[in-house]
């Protein structure tokens, strides 16, 4: 619902004990805690891990008490595409566009907009800016033609709108925020 790819955080004995040494969620990234100076042993059929939780007493200036601290196990460059950090690729972009910004309650508006034809069958991520952060409110998929539409109640006297989609290589590219605006 999110559109991030969720990250498994545990520790062997956990993993081996608790979850039986399942395989079953090794498509996601592993972010693996070990007290040990050495990296870590493996659990439930990742080949590598994410991330390497190495202390729960890490000391750094401005912090009043024991941190953990953990090490990226990949490049910087790596660990920025896996963030969603910095602007999209500029080869690749998402518009978006509403029938009418300013409507009457209860009644219909689209979101249409278009992406790279390369992205069809993706999923779109209609969003709405709500209570400080965005959240998911709807999908879709990317047409063969590389568009896509939404239909919109209006229902509240302003609302922020975007849409997102995934690229293959992992990392995101969002529209520009759209308002819609609702009156009675």
């Amino acid at each position: 619902m999110t559109g991030r790819t969720p990250c498994v955080y545990t520790y062997a004995y956990f993993w081996k004990q608790k979850m039986g040494n399942s395989a079953g969620f090794s498509a996601y990234p592993l972010w693996l805690a070990s007290y040990s100076a050495t990296k870590p042993g493996l659990v439930g059929g990742w080949k590598s891990y994410t991330f390497w939780q190495y202390t729960p007493r890490a000391s750094m200036a401005g912090a009043s008490r024991a941190l953990d601290m953990s090490v990226f196990n990949g490049t910087q460059t790596q660990l920025l595409t896996m963030a969603s950090y910095g602007p999209a690729p500029a080869t690749v972009q998402i518009t978006a566009a509403l029938s009418s910004s300013n409507v009457r309650s209860g009644t219909v508006t689209y979101l249409r907009g278009a992406t790279s034809r390369s992205l069809a069958g993706r999923t779109v991520y209609r969003q709405g800016y709500y209570s400080g952060s965005w959240h998911t409110w709807a999908t879709t998929k990317v047409s063969a033609t590389g568009t896509y539409a939404f239909a919109i109640r209006a229902t509240v006297p302003v609302n922020y709108y975007r849409v997102a989609v995934q690229l293959p290589s992992t990392s995101w590219i969002a529209s520009g925020t759209l308002a819609l605006h609702t009156h009675a």
